[in-house]
């Protein structure tokens, strides 16, 4: 229960970051479609006339939100609300989003011949969705999503002239279709539903193809090798199925103009292709999986990154070498937080302008904190806590005052508050601010006595006498012992110090003078 909850934590932060820096929410890919036929006002076709008026009744129309003018004279003369005609006076668009739908779509709607932009998105609308919608040869923009319809798609899909299907937080279920007619097509958005099956072979004949979202659905590896072909490709969403330990496959080097690409529970080692081939990545989140081996150094050429997110993983190894050759200028979050990366954080954030979120707790890094950090004035969150960093909190902090929402710094090795943090500590101590499980030096800062501030605490161990010197730390008092490793003095037992001040047994001197 633990792990999930954990999860859902980096998967809120992760949504919450992705939201509030410019990029949409999964599954919310929301068509901005611009009606092309306006004052208009021929009569309208007597059969699109009379399908809608069956549509009005059947979703509730006299309790929408907006109903103006429908039922009164002639829908293209009268401007329905949300109803668009050509020329010729045929119904070509309804855009009845956001507006109290409720119900069931009649099948006569597949009657309106001549439509092409069908979006109902965020109403109420039940029901099983009908097949008779896939044969409405003139549709071009089909988005229902964030309604509640049931049901399944049909063995195969004919709509030449189709460019968006976004059926996105419904309840459909069954299989996609493995034939599809619709080069045009530019997006499928299906996320939220309980789709399950493989992702079919017959999806790579859409050359078109620039935007791809599956999440949340109920689908299984592993991903198909012939997707190579989707060259327009450009986000691609695959978070929250059963895809359990797949890899990406090698041919997916030829989707050069990957954006955007969400995944979790993969395996194998991080692909160079990603670094090599998809050279204008913006957001790459692979995360909660089995991922191993190093952060390859062709991640360095993604020179366009926004996002990366690589959490919950086993990756393991030092960061790259290149580290410091990120797109400094664009990069707002890092979260390579649970996994096994070791070795230190370099020191090279100053001209990282754009940096909002820098995660890393929980691996097992050493050195000491970048103070280079402190030039990140945008910077919101850092979180570096349960490894194994040395030395103090430096100074300059302080600069990160006004921004700095999120400090964790807990179960370390760090000794050390400098001179000059005060107003930075007691500001943050009215957001979230975490110190403790750290062999902080005894005296705390006079603005830690009696309070609780950050939760920073030392012992009686750590005092400015005894605690870096291990002849001074054995000979003070029963309870404290020296760890070579860190160069600390603790409290703690014959068998090591207290929980979690991470030292090795063989590092460990206790009541033991002559080993110091």
């Amino acid at each position: 229960m633990r792990l999930e909850l954990l999860y859902f934590f980096f998967y809120s932060m992760t949504v919450y970051i992705l939201e509030t820096n410019g990029w949409p929410q999964q599954g919310k890919h929301e068509l901005r479609w611009n009606h092309s036929y306006t004052g208009i006002n021929k009569p309208s076709n007597p059969i699109d006339k009379e399908v809608l008026e069956e549509f009005y009744h059947s979703t509730a129309g006299p309790a929408w939100l907006n109903n103006a003018h429908w039922l009164s004279g002639d829908p293209c003369e009268s401007k329905w609300y949300g109803v668009g005609c050509n020329p010729s006076g045929d119904v070509v668009e309804l855009d009845l989003s956001n507006n109290l739908l409720a119900g069931e779509l009649p099948d006569r709607l597949s009657n309106m011949k001549n439509l092409e932009v069908l979006i109902l998105r965020h109403n109420a609308i039940s029901g099983t969705i009908s097949p008779l919608l896939f044969t409405m040869k003139a549709l071009r923009v089909i988005d229902l999503s964030y309604n509640k319809l049931s049901g399944s798609f049909p063995p195969q899909i004919e709509l030449p002239f189709l460019t968006n299907l976004s059926l996105s937080n419904n309840q459909l279920e069954g299989y996609l279709p493995n034939h599809w007619n619709c080069l045009n097509l530019e997006v499928i958005s299906i996320s939220s539903n309980m789709l399950q099956g493989v992702l079919p072979n017959g999806l790579s004949t859409l050359s078109s193809l620039k935007y791809f979202d599956v999440s949340e659905n109920f689908f299984i590896g592993p991903f198909p090798k012939e997707y190579s072909s989707l060259t327009s490709l450009e986000t691609m969403w695959l978070f929250t199925n059963r895809f359990n330990n797949s890899i990406i496959p090698e041919s997916w080097n030829k989707l050069v103009k990957m954006k955007n690409f969400q995944a979790d529970s993969l395996a194998g080692n991080l692909p160079e292709l990603i670094g090599v081939n998809w050279s204008d990545l913006e957001v790459l989140i692979v995360v909660d999986g089995h991922l191993t081996g190093d952060i390859p150094e062709s991640f360095c050429h993604l020179k366009k990154l926004k996002y990366l997110h690589l959490f919950r993983n086993s990756l393991s190894g030092p960061l790259p070498k290149c580290f410091c050759d990120l797109p400094t200028s664009s990069l707002v979050s890092i979260n390579l937080s649970y996994n096994q990366i070791t070795g230190t954080v370099p020191d090279c954030f100053d001209n990282f302008r754009d940096l909002r979120y820098f995660y890393m707790e929980n691996n097992n890094l050493t050195g000491t904190l970048p103070r280079s950090l402190s030039a990140c004035k945008h910077l919101y969150t850092i979180d570096v806590s349960n490894n194994y960093l040395v030395g103090s909190i430096p100074s300059l902090y302080a600069n990160l005052k006004d921004t700095l929402n999120w400090f964790e710094l807990d179960n370390n090795r760090l000794n050390e508050i400098e001179d000059g943090l005060e107003d930075f500590i007691v500001t943050l101590s009215t957001k979230f601010c975490s110190l403790y499980g750290n062999p902080w030096s005894c005296p705390l800062p006079n603005y830690f006595s009696g309070k609780e501030y950050c939760t920073a605490r030392c012992s009686s161990c750590n005092t400015l006498e005894q605690h870096s010197s291990c002849e001074k730390c054995l000979t003070s008092t029963s309870n404290c012992g020296w760890c070579a490793d860190g160069r600390n003095c603790l409290e703690g037992y014959t068998n090591g110090p207290y929980y979690p001040y991470h030292c090795d047994q063989s590092e460990w001197v206790f009541g033991n003078k002559t080993n110091c």
